[in-house]
């Protein structure tokens, strides 16, 4: 009778537990909508309540609401005209020189007085004292500068006094609206990187926080992102970027050639035709020099080579003279 009695209240007791699970179940998952439905309410008033479908909504269209003033979500773009211009200044200029060290030393100089810095450089070649066998070698160098904006212009301009210009080219790129647009962009999702720390605060579930913890390592990323962008934009603004590329030369080009006469611009065709002829006769006078003994071998080598074939015709002529003669003796 005992066993029986204790075995049917264990069975109530269980009973008991399963039902106080199941409505426990059924409070808490309630609990959790209320707590998220009424989240916000301390937090932003106009913002949204918590729904799953967060992380699927398009990002403009769930934060419009949120746009820093200025800005219109649909269009992404800037309204206010107040915004300072973000202009990128980039240069490249051609430079030759007889003095090639001397224009370096300039270079740098000129660099230096302006708050610029090298950001890349290199030199190659070697100098025309060092030429040998006929070899004229030409130094050259490339140097990427970069200089604050300010003095961009007058830094172009100053090149002429370092070296002869041959080429020049500048240009200039406006990301006014770029830099504005992505700074809204890291503003908002800075706000959301807040308001997903408050959540993750809150949550109750370990489903939640997966979610949670997932988004915001997003909007981490993308802030990231934005803030590298951002950064390197406002570097290239403040200073500009000029490309320099330095060659030695025996001779300076003459960039502006003043206006000439038609017979003085014969004369100058009859000079350079004679000229060139000159330097063709120079350089194969020396090539001859140069080649003399190649030129002395190959011909000993011809006259050992005539003498054997005269010799063997010789002596093919006198046989064959030989043997005709016997011929006509047989006869």
């Amino acid at each position: 009778m005992k066993k029986r009695f204790s075995l049917i209240l264990a069975i109530v007791v269980i009973a008991a537990l399963l039902a106080s699970c199941a409505s426990g179940t059924s409070y808490k998952s309630a609990d959790s909508a209320e707590y998220y439905n009424g989240y916000y309410d301390d937090v932003d008033p106009a913002a949204p309540a918590y729904e799953p479908e967060f992380y699927e909504a398009d990002y403009d269209e769930y934060y419009s609401e949120s746009e820093p003033a200025g800005f219109t979500a649909t269009s992404g773009t800037s309204t206010n005209t107040d915004f300072a211009e973000k202009m990128i200044y980039s240069a490249r200029v051609t430079l030759e020189t007889t003095e090639f060290e001397n224009t370096l030393q300039s270079l740098e100089g000129l660099i230096t007085s302006y708050g610029g810095f090298i950001e890349s450089s290199y030199v190659t070649g070697q100098s025309y004292s060092s030429k040998w066998n006929n070899y004229e070698p030409r130094r050259s160098a490339e140097y990427v500068i970069r200089v604050p904006s300010t003095g961009f212009k007058s830094m172009i301009n100053d090149f002429s006094g370092i070296g002869n210009v041959t080429e020049q080219r500048d240009w200039a790129e406006n990301i006014t609206e770029q830099f504005y647009d992505s700074q809204s962009r890291l503003n908002t999702l800075k706000v959301e990187e807040e308001r997903l720390l408050a959540m993750l605060e809150k949550a109750e579930t370990v489903s939640d926080m997966i979610d949670l913890e997932s988004r915001l390592s997003e909007v981490r990323y993308s802030i990231e992102s934005v803030t590298s962008r951002l950064r390197n934009w406002q570097n290239q603004v403040d200073y500009s970027t000029v490309t320099v590329s330095i060659s030695e030369v025996k001779e300076l080009t003459t960039v502006v050639e003043p206006q000439r006469t038609y017979w003085e611009e014969i004369g100058d065709g009859l000079s350079a035709t004679i000229k060139g002829v000159g330097n063709f006769f120079k350089q194969a006078f020396k090539w001859l020099i140069v080649a003399l003994p190649l030129l002395a071998v190959l011909g000993i080598i011809a006259l050992i080579t005539i003498v054997i074939i005269k010799l063997a015709t010789r002596s093919s002529r006198k046989k064959r003279n030989a043997e005709a003669k016997q011929d006509s003796e047989n006869q």
